[in-house]
């Protein structure tokens, strides 16, 4: 089979930078997806309300802030909050391991607490944060999106 340029599969430095995102976030087990999307709305979210999510609850209004469609510049603005964030969280691995530990509610019973399971989230994050979510790469995405 005769492959054209229109077949293949786009490189993930090709992705617009919330959909690069979006394929990490969902290549993550659901249970550190509902982790970190509870920590990303209690520390940014004004209402505190928030702060009593279950681990559905705000892993549901996490995704919805960050595929909420918007202008360009605001895309970047949020997952510069969201780079923040998880970065903040990851700076520390020790601290989320903490965390999960101390809101069973979050991730339900099939979580796995070994340890490198965040080690290994850690790291994946830390790439994409160098390579697609870069802030060369966010502001060559927005000038492309301006041109």
């Amino acid at each position: 089979m005769r492959h054209t340029e229109e077949n293949k599969t786009p490189s993930p430095h090709k992705l617009e930078p919330q959909r690069q995102f979006l394929l990490w976030f969902e290549s993550i087990p659901p249970w550190q997806q509902r982790t970190l999307a509870h920590l990303h709305t209690m520390m940014t979210s004004p209402n505190t309300a928030y702060f009593t999510l279950d681990g559905d609850e705000a892993l549901r209004h996490f995704l919805n802030v960050v595929r909420a469609p918007d202008f360009a510049v605001r895309q970047v603005a949020n997952l510069l909050q969201v780079r923040s964030v998880f970065s903040f969280v990851f700076y520390d691995v020790e601290f989320v391991r903490r965390y999960t530990l101390d809101n069973p509610g979050l991730y339900g019973a099939a979580m796995t607490a070994t340890p490198h399971y965040w080690d290994r989230c850690a790291a994946s994050w830390h790439e994409l944060c160098a390579t697609g979510l870069s802030d060369a790469e966010l502001h060559r995405w927005l000038m492309q999106q301006q041109g």
